[in-house]
Parts: C-alpha cells; sequence; structure tokens
C-alpha cells in the first residue's frame, strides 16, 4: 500500500518532493530502497506511536511557510490523483481542504454497556478522508500548539481545527476507502481489478 500510494504522488506534476514516515526499525534498509525507487522521496523518517507524532516528525523539515503540503494515510491506496488539483486550488485559496463523504448509514450513540443513548442527525456529518491539504505555517503552527497544550487529536483537520483554522470540505469519493481491515482489502482488490478491466 505504501508503494502505490508513493506512486500516486510521485508521479503527480503537482507534486515536487514527497516525505514518508515509517517505523523506526523500517526507516534504514526500507527507507533507502524506496528512496531509490521513487527519486522525488527526498526522506524516509521515524514515525511516532500516533498518527499525530508521526506528522509532526514529518513537519519538522524546512518549507518555506507558504507551500502546500498534502497529508495522506498510506491505508488508502485508492486516492483518485485526478482529485488533487481541486483540492490544491481550494487550499491555496483557504489555507486547509480535504475530501469528505455524507454518511449513509444510520448513526447510533452507545454508553459503555452498548446501550443505544441517541441518534445523532446524520445530514451535517462528514466522513473525512486523506489526502488533506494544508499551507505548511498554518498546519505546523498547529501541531505546535497542539504539543504545547498537550492536546491529541485523531486527524490533521482536527489539529487545524483547534488552533482556529477549520479545513474545506470537498466531495470525496466512496472508493478512496481505508483500509483497515481484511475485508477491507478484498474490496480494494476488487476495485483496482476493476480499474484494470475498465476501458
Amino acid at each position: 500500500m505504501v508503494e502505490r500510494c508513493l506512486a500516486l504522488f510521485h508521479d503527480h506534476p503537482a507534486v515536487d518532493d514527497l516525505v514518508l514516515t515509517l517505523p523506526a526499525a523500517e526507516v534504514g534498509e526500507r527507507g533507502a530502497a524506496l528512496q531509490r525507487r521513487f527519486p522525488r522521496l527526498v526522506a524516509a523518517i521515524a514515525g511516532g506511536g500516533e498518527r499525530q507524532q508521526s506528522v509532526a516528525a514529518a513537519l519538522d523539515l524546512p518549507l518555506a511557510d507558504d507551500a502546500l503540503i498534502a497529508i495522506h494515510d498510506a491505508a488508502r491506496p485508492l486516492f483518485d490523483a485526478a482529485d488533487l488539483a481541486l483540492l490544491l486550488a481550494v487550499a491555496e485559496e483557504t489555507g486547509a481542504a480535504a475530501p469528505a463523504t455524507p454518511l449513509t448509514d444510520t448513526i447510533a450513540a452507545v454508553d459503555a454497556d452498548g446501550v443505544i443513548t441517541a441518534y445523532p442527525e446524520r445530514n451535517p456529518l462528514r466522513a473525512v478522508q486523506t489526502p488533506q491539504i494544508f499551507r505548511f505555517a498554518l498546519i505546523r503552527d498547529a501541531h505546535e500548539q497542539a504539543r504545547a497544550k498537550g492536546e491529541s487529536y485523531r486527524d490533521d483537520t482536527q489539529v487545524a481545527a483547534a488552533a482556529g483554522h477549520p479545513a474545506a470540505l470537498l466531495p470525496g469519493r466512496p472508493t478512496n476507502l481505508k483500509i483497515t481491515t481484511r475485508a477491507d482489502l478484498a474490496l480494494a482488490e476488487a476495485l483496482l481489478a476493476a480499474r484494470g478491466r475498465a476501458p
């Protein structure tokens, strides 16, 4: 999945450089191999125990404050690179942009025993995806604020929003799924196979 994600961005004309975070044990040998395969991969560095720590490590690099960066989960290898141009254009204007999809299932809140306590209205809710595009100074400063306050977030749009910079959400694709289970992997393989058969 890592290699597929790298290829998606490496071959895009709007992308200059790539930075990859890996488990510390994989940085040396695997990182070097990936850098040989993907010349635009300028750094392969050790991530942290949580996503927020890994992103913060990648942000500790010298970049221009007004540069745009895309933060992407390797668990989403089916992102359609054709969508990147619009995300970049909106982020250029607003400072932060991300793809998102409406929820289709009924959502229930439950207590510690699994008993339903409420049914949140799903119409205003969105499932936020990656890549998430930010102006570098905005997301770097937002992460620094979160670290200074000891705050923990699951998503970089949350980090930005907590610093007063909510992201603009653009329509995402249901096919940009996050692979976390074997069933997800099987679905991703089927989608890739279908793409290969498309005329």
